[in-house]
Order: structure tokens, then sequence, then C-alpha cells
């Protein structure tokens, strides 16, 4: 099963709109979730999404955000070795994220916090 929608990639997560593909029967189950939680997303909303679904504009905006995600692993990988005692880093293949060992606390949950209070960066805790 695949799961995506215009928020990350395409900077819209207003708009509340995405997309399933996988097994028939799945996706005829969640479309039956999506139909008793919310019937239509506004004509506004629909609206905006057709425009950014445009082939064209697709394109620029994956390219905008795969843009984003290498120029945030160059300042990982410049940066990690400064403060490789704190983490360990298990680099990605693919994708946008990667996942990181601390060896010196339990509470990653305390850890993101403060790195988002100090720093305004976002990490998910190992703990969720």
């Amino acid at each position: 099963m695949s799961v995506s929608g215009l928020s990350k990639v395409y900077g819209l997560p207003g708009l509340r709109i995405g997309w399933v593909a996988g097994p028939e029967k799945l996706v005829s189950r969640l479309w039956s979730l999506k139909d008793y939680t919310t019937i239509a997303s506004s004509s506004l909303s629909d609206y905006i999404a057709s425009v950014i679904l445009e082939p064209k504009n697709v394109e620029k905006l994956r390219e905008r955000a795969k843009d984003f995600v290498k120029n945030n692993l160059v300042v990982l990988r410049e940066t990690h070795p400064r403060v490789a005692d704190l983490f360990e880093v298990f680099w990605p293949r693919a994708g946008a994220y990667f996942l990181a060992r601390i060896s010196w606390s339990d509470n990653t949950l305390m850890i993101t916090h403060r790195l988002f209070s100090k720093y305004s960066v976002l990490v998910n805790p190992g703990v969720f």
C-alpha cells in the first residue's frame, strides 16, 4: 500500500487532499471510511489540487522538494562529523529521512522537545 498527499512535497497541507494505492479490497474499505468521515473536499481545495497536479507543476514541485532534501542532507553530512559523539546516523539510501541512535539517553521525547525549542529542528522521537 502507498499513501501520499499534497502536504509535504507539494507544500499544501491545508487542502487535506491525498490518495491511496494498493490492493482493491483495502482501497475500497478505506474509501468507505473516508466517505463516513468526510463526504467531499471543498470546491476550492479540489480546484487548487487539480492545478497543482498538472504535469508541469508536479515536476517543478517535486524538484523543489528534492532540492530541499539534498541540501539538508549535505548540511547533515557536513555537521555530523563534529557531533558524531552525540548520535550515530543510519544514512538513507533514498528518501527524506534518516535514523539516528543515541546512547546517552532513553528520553527521546525530551530531546526532541529541546531540539525544537532551541533550534527549531523537528525530529520524531524514538518512543513513537
